[in-house]
């Protein structure tokens, strides 16, 4: 394909919409459960790879890699990523607690290699999710929308993809999934502005990751408890950051400053 006449400025529509569609028609494909799930994770990176390659040639996909080396940001971040992770989840058990789905508070015994691995298995589909949806998908709205709106925006497909993992034999399978739809609304919303604020890709990794790992504090309740509880505090949290963050962050790109990712590359 031409990349001169390629639709640049639709690229992030015709990525969302590749996304769902053939995540929801890799569940036909002849392959393990377990190995699906990472080919859903994987989908949404290499169609990010491809279309920066069509849009922008191979200066594009190296813009785009590059995003996987923004580390160099204020050690705060890392502490704010790692904390609201943990802060999430506590907050899940913490309202648990109230509506008396716990006893107490109680975490998830691990051995040290149950411990690394749920530090580390996680980690590769954390990262490529966000460099497809974060590193490549949300700079190019941020262009011409608020980090509010570009967040809820992306926000729904990466939420209707999940709603694969509930199909029969999947991970989430059993599970509401509208609860899914809500946990990955509020989460959407986080990560863009996390992003926005840091333009990293390993510091939304690193939340993703977090907010993962920390599930060890949930511990004692049910999956659909969990699910329930996760769609609350997450949508809640989302509603917090974005009063708390204020009117830049649902101001349109116009009226703060975004460099576009021409410029940038000129830069």
């Amino acid at each position: 394909m031409n990349i001169a006449v390629f639709p640049r400025d639709r690229a992030v529509a015709i990525f969302c919409a590749l996304a769902v569609v053939l995540s929801f028609a890799a569940y036909l494909l002849p392959l393990p459960r377990e190995a699906l799930a990472f080919v859903l994770v994987a989908i949404p990176t290499l169609l990010a790879l491809a279309l920066a390659a069509l849009t922008e040639g191979p200066a594009g996909v190296a813009r785009l890699l590059r995003q996987l080396g923004r580390w160099r940001v204020g050690l705060r971040w890392y502490a704010v990523a790692i904390g609201l992770g943990l802060a999430l989840r506590l907050a899940m058990s913490l309202l648990g607690l109230a509506l008396g789905l716990l006893p107490r508070l109680q975490l998830r015994p691990l051995s040290p290699v149950e411990f690394v691995l749920l530090a580390l298995v996680p980690l590769l589909p954390a990262f490529l999710e966000e460099l497809a949806w974060r590193g490549y998908a949300l700079p190019r709205l941020l262009e011409r929308w608020s980090p509010l709106a570009a967040g809820l925006a992306l926000a729904v497909p990466w939420a209707a993809i999940h709603l694969a993992l509930h199909m029969p034999g999947m991970l989430y399978a059993g599970l509401p999934p509208l609860a899914t739809l809500l946990q990955l609304l509020g989460l959407g919303v986080i990560l863009a502005w996390l992003y926005a604020r840091t333009r990293s890709v390993p510091l939304a990794a690193l939340l993703h990751l977090s907010q993962t790992f920390f599930g060890v504090v949930n511990h004692g309740l049910g999956s659909v408890e969990q699910s329930w509880l996760m769609a609350a505090v997450y949508v809640a949290a989302a509603i917090a950051i974005t009063l708390m963050a204020g009117p830049r962050f649902a101001r349109r790109a116009e009226d703060h400053t975004v460099v576009p990712i021409r410029a940038r590359a000129r830069g």
